[in-house]
């Protein structure tokens, strides 16, 4: 049986946790009790669930009502002079519990250990399996050949049909490519990237990318800087092509580039497709 959710006001149910504020906001504004100061959201949250207020998950000190989310939060605010006056024990007790670190720091260690325990490392975007894991969650999927692939977004999604038109085997384009390990230059610490496609009649490594941006900013160049450091471990493998093409334009050349990449493994030559940035990022990793 669904759930429904019964007005405070009246003796009238709704569908929806939606349908009972609007409702609320229309004929019950001004029954609202004064301490929740208008906040409608609040006051039928903590309703629901018998008054009880938001508690902190390591320690059980209240939490903050948040507006944004109409949920208390998770955890506990860091240790302050309110914090302790308005409840001194239990403000003390997890401080000297915690030893001096705050609940979020505590929960964060504890999330950490949990995932180590799990899956052998705290790193999860240092976890092959993880990454792999996360994009079958989060992709897009699309036929090649007779199979069916798991890629990132449309512009992979994009790259798999001109594929379609140019490649011949059933078995020449893997989705997704190998795992390379790197050094993110930014983070500073080593993990791994995991490459968007591999084709085997070419030996090639290929990364899709967008356009590009037009405006450069902080965000942006740290991210053309991570990439930068991304291809160029890419460069360090044995791959007879590594290639990065950067574009809805750069993808629908790709039958050239392919060509382009056979002419030069059969004259015995390595190929390698620049991303339009790496010049302009390299000294920077």
């Amino acid at each position: 049986m669904a759930r429904t959710y019964k007005s405070p006001f009246e003796d009238k149910t709704f569908k929806s946790v939606d349908e009972l504020e609007r409702h609320t906001k229309k004929y019950h504004s001004d029954k609202i009790p004064a301490e929740y100061h208008g906040d409608i959201d609040h006051y039928l949250f903590d309703h629901r669930n018998g008054f009880k207020g938001g508690r902190c998950q390591v320690c059980g000190a209240p939490t903050k009502w948040d507006p944004k989310t109409k949920r208390y939060e998770v955890l506990c605010e860091p240790i302050s002079v309110r914090k302790v006056i308005n409840d001194p024990y239990r403000t003390l007790k997890t401080y000297v519990d915690n030893k001096g670190n705050d609940c979020k720091t505590i929960a964060r260690k504890n999330y950490l250990e949990n995932i180590e325990r799990r899956r052998g490392t705290s790193n999860l975007m240092a976890d092959e399996e993880y990454q792999k894991m996360l994009l079958e969650s989060k992709g897009k999927k699309v036929r090649y050949k007779d199979k069916e692939m798991i890629v990132v977004g449309s512009y992979e999604v994009l790259f798999v049909q001109e594929c379609n038109k140019i490649l011949i085997r059933n078995d020449d384009l893997e989705s997704p490519g190998p795992t390379i390990p790197y050094y993110n230059p930014i983070k500073k610490k080593d993990t791994y990237t995991i490459w968007d496609f591999y084709i085997k009649s070419i030996d090639a490594i290929i990364s899709i990318k967008d356009e590009g941006f037009n405006k450069i900013t902080k965000a942006v160049e740290e991210k053309r800087i991570v990439d930068t450091a991304k291809f160029k471990k890419g460069l360090d493998t044995k791959y007879k092509c590594v290639i990065e093409l950067n574009g809805k334009e750069e993808i629908r050349d790709f039958k050239r580039i392919y060509n382009e990449a056979k002419e030069y493994i059969e004259e015995g030559k390595r190929y390698i497709k620049y991303p339009n940035y790496y010049k302009e990022y390299e000294n920077k990793i």
